[in-house]
């Protein structure tokens, strides 16, 4: 895609510790800017109090535990900074109903709003895009030939989850979020205080 075009995004991953979905362990975000990813990061994190306990199936999936965030700082410290790189660009998740519903229940447990946001997923999108035989992110990423090291990574599967959307968008002409979801007949999902409503396909379009 054009590095000029000015596409921008903020793609993001979360690991959660247990299966209740807002106990966030680590965040991974990846920021596209004119077109290209200019950067990626990520945080460990202490779930929020009431969730704050791992379970064997999600440590093994992703490798973190309790002694991997003992000093790690809480959900609520890290949700600042993550709230100061996304700023006022739209949100991308790979099975966003997961992880930006994971992030509003995280929010919910710490007793915090969560960020005002619009929000796209790339596993709604590749199913209007692509025929394949499943969705899940390493399928995706291998049909498109976008590299994936550390599946469960946050900043990893944030990382290409970014790459896919800019590869996906790069077919369609595309050059922002909103254009890319029109151009799918599908719509961007809202999260914020008291909102909450998903990135789904629109009936009759597209």
């Amino acid at each position: 895609m054009d590095g000029s075009n000015g596409f921008e995004f903020v793609a993001i991953d979360v690991e959660t510790a247990n299966p209740k979905r807002g106990s966030i362990c680590s965040v991974g975000l990846t920021v596209v800017e004119n077109g290209a990813v200019t950067g990626s990061r990520s945080w460990l994190c202490r779930p929020p109090a009431p969730l704050v306990y791992f379970e064997r199936r999600q440590v093994a999936i992703h490798g973190i535990d309790e002694r991997r965030v003992a000093d790690a700082p809480s959900f609520g410290a890290v949700l600042g900074d993550v709230r100061a790189a996304i700023g006022d660009r739209p949100v991308v998740a790979h099975n966003a109903a997961f992880d930006l519903g994971a992030l509003r229940a995280a929010c919910e447990a710490d007793d915090t709003d969560p960020p005002t946001l619009g929000f796209g997923c790339t596993r709604v999108w590749t199913k209007r895009e692509l025929d394949l035989a499943d969705y899940r992110l390493p399928t995706v990423a291998g049909t498109l030939g976008v590299p994936l090291l550390r599946h469960h990574d946050a900043a990893e599967d944030a990382r290409a989850c970014a790459e896919v959307l800019l590869t996906l968008a790069a077919k369609r002409g595309s050059r922002t979020v909103h254009e890319f979801a029109r151009a799918t007949g599908t719509t961007l999902g809202r999260l914020g205080p008291g909102t909450w409503d998903g990135c789904r396909v629109v009936p009759g379009r597209g």
